[in-house]
Formats: structure tokens, C-alpha cells, sequence
């Protein structure tokens, strides 16, 4: 099992293919680049998640499933999936994981900031809209903060509000 940008990486930069029967699970931003690199390197690549998933061609798309148990030791020899109509097994070497990106909060909880947990996208710092933080020394804006903004008008407000 390995995240999807590694996946990405290993098979775009390395040109090393983890395995040649591949399962992309998620709904994340990187489930749609994740798939088409292994089909492009001729992996046989299935795709499981909420959605209805990348529309690419040569994909096997399993939309409404998810991984209920993952067999193997060091290596991955089977999967058993959840859908609609019961379980599933499926076989591959290779599990991407693809879900919704998690904030880099850990440099501003180390600094003594408060962090709130935020579902799916893990913990967020405690931040205003301004960017202001619990620290008047320390400014925190975009996806890694509370403020519920986009980052690049967040951004764009804590660069007005620290300087």
C-alpha cells in the first residue's frame, strides 16, 4: 500500500511500475493522475471510491466500493472490497491510496499553536480570517488553519495583516 503522489513519483520519475495489477482507492485529487501513470506504463488499473471515479479509458471503475481487508504480509496478495451488492475480493500487488489531502499543521502546534480536529483533512490550526494566530509573533493562512477561507485569499490577508 502506498500513497498515490508516490505511486506518481516511482512510475513518472523512477519509471519503476510497483506492480503490473494495480487498485487506486479514493476520492482524493490524486486519484485521477495516480490512475492514468499506471495506465500509461501498462499497469492493469482498477479504481474503488464514493464517487463515480476518473473517467479514463482502460479503467475499471468500481464506484460506491472501498477496501474492507487488505491480505498479505510484506506485500499486498489480496484485497477484499465493499460495495453495494456485498463483498467483493480483488486481486493486485499494488493499493494506492488516494484521499483528501491533510493540512501541515505540525510546525505551528509545535510553536505551542492550537490545533481543532477537521474530519477527513486531519487537524487544522486555530487561525482568524486575518491570519492572526494565539501568538502574536506568528501568522498562519490557507488550508492549514481554521479560517474556512481559500489560501490564496487568506494568504493574501494575513501578508496585509502581518506587515
Amino acid at each position: 500500500m502506498l500513497g498515490g503522489r508516490v505511486v506518481q513519483r516511482l512510475v513518472r520519475r523512477h519509471r519503476l511500475l510497483p506492480s503490473a495489477r494495480a487498485l487506486v482507492v479514493g476520492d482524493g485529487p490524486e486519484a485521477e493522475p495516480t490512475c492514468r501513470a499506471l495506465l500509461e506504463s501498462g499497469a492493469d488499473v482498477a479504481w474503488a471510491g464514493e464517487g463515480a471515479g476518473p473517467d479514463l479509458p482502460g479503467l475499471r471503475r468500481l464506484p460506491g466500493h472501498r477496501v474492507r481487508a487488505a491480505r498479505g504480509g510484506a506485500r499486498v496478495r489480496a484485497i477484499e472490497l465493499q460495495g453495494p451488492d456485498g463483498h467483493m475480493p480483488f486481486r493486485a500487488g499494488l493499493v494506492a491510496v488516494c484521499g483528501p489531502r491533510a493540512a501541515a499543521f505540525e510546525l505551528g502546534a509545535q510553536a505551542g499553536l492550537p490545533v481543532e480536529p477537521r474530519g477527513s483533512r486531519g487537524f487544522v490550526l486555530r487561525a482568524g480570517e486575518d491570519g492572526a494566530t494565539a501568538l502574536p509573533w506568528l501568522w498562519a493562512a490557507g488550508s492549514c488553519t481554521s479560517a474556512g477561507v481559500g489560501s490564496d485569499v487568506h494568504g493574501a490577508r494575513a501578508g496585509r495583516a502581518a506587515a
